[in-house]
C-alpha cells in the first residue's frame, strides 16, 4: 500500500472475499440492495481509511455494481475504464437447458452433451455443493486438493497461477464464508475423489466463479466446462442471477457468457495540490497505457515469451504410446493384474486408463491392466478391447 497521502484499493476481491468496502463510497448497490461500510451482513473489517487526505486509487469495480462516490471537500473523481469482464446473466432463465439453448451454439451444446456421457459412462460420478454447513476436516481435504490440481494444472502450462501465491488467505478466509452463506465449494466426484473443485464467492443473488480446479489425470472429459455448467444448474436451483466469471478474454469466458461489463477505476485526487494532481495523471496515463495494450493483445504475446525463457519443470503427465491388440498373442500369462487406482507405485497409469475409459464407454473400474513381460509395457483390458500401453 501507498503512504499516508496516497492510497491504492483493490475492491473486488477486498469485497468478495475480504466483505469490505471502502469509505471512498457512501454506498455500493446491487439491483437497490445497498451496502454500506459499518452495515448490514456485508460489514468491513476495515483496519483504516481506503481513501485518505489527498489521493485514493479504488482499482477493479465491476460495473454491474452501484456506487455513490464519497469525495471529500475540494476533492475530484474520475472513473476510468480498465478491463472487460464477462458474466452469465440469468434473467429470465429458469433451467441449465434453456439457457444453453438460448445462449451456446449447437456445436459447443453437442460437445457439452457428448463429454457428460462419458462421465457419466465412465466414472462413479456424483455433484455436491458445499453452501452453509461445510466440516474442518472435508474443508482443510479440498483446500489441499484444489491446491494440487492447481499446481500440477499450472506446471503442466508452464504458467503461474495468481491465487496460489495467496493461498494462505483464500484458505483462512473461505471455510467461514461457506458457513455464512457468502461462499460455496461446488465439487465432482469420481466415487469418492474429488476431480474438479470451484470455488465461489457470494454476493447478494451474485455468483463470483473465483478458482475453478481440476484433476488432470481426467483432462479427456472436459472437466473444465462441466465445472461450470454444474455450477450454473445450481445458481439456476437456488435463485442466482448472474455468474459473475471475472475479467480476462479467456475462450471457456467467451462460450459461457451471454453478457460483459466494464471493470474501472475511481480515482480520488484534489485539483488544487501537485502532488494529488500528479499521482492522478501518472495512473490516468497508466491506465490508458494498458488498455491499450490489452486490446492489442500484447499481454498474450509477452507471456508466452517469458514462457521460452522460464525453466520447464517436470512433465506432469508421462507420455506413452498405445498400440491396439488385435490377435490372439498372450503377453500377460501368469503376470499379476496391478490397480492405479489404489496402489500409489501405479498411480502413473490412471491418465492412460481414462482415456482409455473413456474412448471405449465402459467404467474405468470394469478395465483391468497387467504389466507385460516388456519393460514399462501394460496391457490394458475393456473386456471389448485390448491395447499396449508403452512409457
Amino acid at each position: 500500500m501507498a503512504g499516508d497521502s496516497q492510497r491504492i484499493y483493490e475492491f473486488y476481491y477486498n469485497l468478495y472475499v475480504g466483505r469490505r468496502l471502502p469509505d471512498a463510497f457512501e454506498s455500493v448497490c446491487y439491483r437497490g440492495r445497498e451496502f454500506r461500510p459499518g452495515e448490514g451482513e456485508n460489514a468491513p473489517e476495515v483496519p483504516g481509511k481506503a481513501r485518505i487526505a489527498k489521493t485514493a486509487l479504488i482499482t477493479h469495480c465491476p460495473s454491474y455494481l452501484d456506487y455513490t462516490p464519497n469525495p471529500r471537500p475540494a476533492q475530484s473523481c474520475k472513473k476510468l475504464f480498465r478491463v472487460r469482464g464477462f458474466a452469465m446473466d440469468l434473467t429470465g432463465v429458469d433451467s441449465a437447458r434453456e439457457y444453453l439453448r438460448k445462449y451456446l451454439n449447437s456445436g459447443f451444446r453437442t460437445s457439452l452433451r457428448r463429454r457428460l456421457r462419458g462421465l457419466e459412462n465412465s466414472l462413479e460420478l456424483r455433484h455436491e455443493v458445499f453452501f452453509g454447513h461445510l466440516e474442518d476436516g472435508v474443508y482443510l481435504e479440498l483446500m489441499r486438493d484444489m491446491e494440487q490440481m492447481l499446481t500440477r494444472r499450472f506446471n503442466q502450462r508452464n504458467e503461474e497461477h495468481m491465487s496460489l501465491s495467496n493461498w494462505a488467505y483464500f484458505k483462512d478466509r473461505t471455510l467461514e464464508l461457506v458457513r455464512e452463506k457468502k461462499a460455496s465449494i461446488s465439487v465432482i466426484y469420481d466415487a469418492e475423489k474429488p476431480i474438479q473443485i470451484c470455488l465461489n464467492y457470494h454476493l447478494d443473488s451474485v455468483v463470483f466463479l473465483a478458482i475453478p480446479a481440476y484433476d488432470i489425470d481426467y483432462s479427456k472429459y472436459g472437466l473444465g466446462i462441466i465445472g461450470v455448467y454444474k455450477v450454473l444448474e445450481w445458481g439456476l436451483r437456488n435463485g442466482v442471477t448472474k455468474i459473475d466469471m471475472g475479467f480476462g478474454a479467456l475462450d471457456y469466458k467467451l462460450r459461457w457468457c451471454n453478457t460483459s461489463y466494464a471493470f474501472r477505476h475511481y480515482l480520488f485526487y484534489e485539483k488544487n495540490s501537485p502532488a494529488s494532481r500528479f499521482f492522478a495523471v501518472k495512473h490516468i496515463l497508466k491506465t490508458r497505457v494498458v488498455v491499450f495494450l490489452l486490446d492489442r493483445k500484447i499481454n498474450l504475446l509477452w507471456r508466452r515469451f517469458r514462457n521460452l525463457w522460464r525453466r520447464k519443470p517436470p512433465p506432469e503427465l508421462p507420455a506413452y504410446r498405445v498400440t491396439r491388440i488385435t490377435g490372439q498373442e498372450d503377453r500377460v500369462a501368469g503376470r499379476p493384474q496391478v490397480y492405479p487406482f489404489s496402489d500409489p507405485d501405479y498411480a502413473f497409469l490412471k491418465h492412460a486408463l481414462l482415456n482409455f475409459a473413456y474412448r471405449e464407454r465402459v467404467r474405468r473400474t470394469a478395465i483391468r491392466v497387467f504389466p507385460t513381460r516388456r519393460e514399462k509395457e501394460y496391457l490394458f483390458d475393456s473386456g471389448k478391447n485390448r491395447i499396449l500401453v508403452c512409457l
